[in-house]
């Protein structure tokens, strides 16, 4: 084979290659650990809005750590939610579902001509994240997410009690 030919050759292998891995994948795993105050947060779920309004979510896992496959390359915008488990507990006993089924056991406070819901820092006072995390605008938490994997650490505040 000539060096004419081999030179062909080579760059034949190098196009099919390009074209069969992608030629650079278009999305990319983010993962991270998320910390309130500098500690791993047990449980929520990580967000992440694209300049296309895609969203991806990502559950937190029991040791602050989240991963979300297939976010589009680029930058996106990011929330972090969590709930402290015990305001389940709560909502179902005001729902009157304190069954382990789940199942409506009738005994519940939020029943018509019971009482009403509770207003105002209710919900606040079972968040393990200051609420401004909740929204992509307030957070102000961005990643510029490049592939094939970026890692991002997500430091969150606790909401003031």
């Amino acid at each position: 084979m000539t060096l004419k030919c081999r030179g062909a050759a080579a760059l034949f292998v190098a196009l099919v290659l390009a074209v069969a891995t992608g030629c650079g994948a278009k999305t990319a795993t983010v993962k991270g650990v998320v910390k309130v105050d500098g500690k791993p947060i047990p449980n929520g779920n990580v967000s992440f809005r694209t300049a296309t309004g895609l969203i991806v979510d990502a559950p937190i896992q029991s040791d602050g750590t989240y991963s979300a496959p297939n976010v589009p390359v680029g930058e996106a915008q990011v929330l972090v939610s969590a709930m402290d488990p015990k305001f389940e507990a709560k909502m179902s006993e005001l729902a009157g579902r304190s069954e382990p089924d789940g199942k409506t056991t009738g005994r519940g406070k939020l029943q018509v001509g019971g009482a009403a819901p509770p207003g105002g820092d209710f919900q606040a006072q079972y968040t393990l994240v200051d609420s401004k995390f909740n929204s992509y605008e307030s957070s102000g938490l961005k990643v510029n997410v490049s592939n094939p994997e970026t890692t991002y650490d997500i430091p969150v505040t606790k909401t003031k009690r």
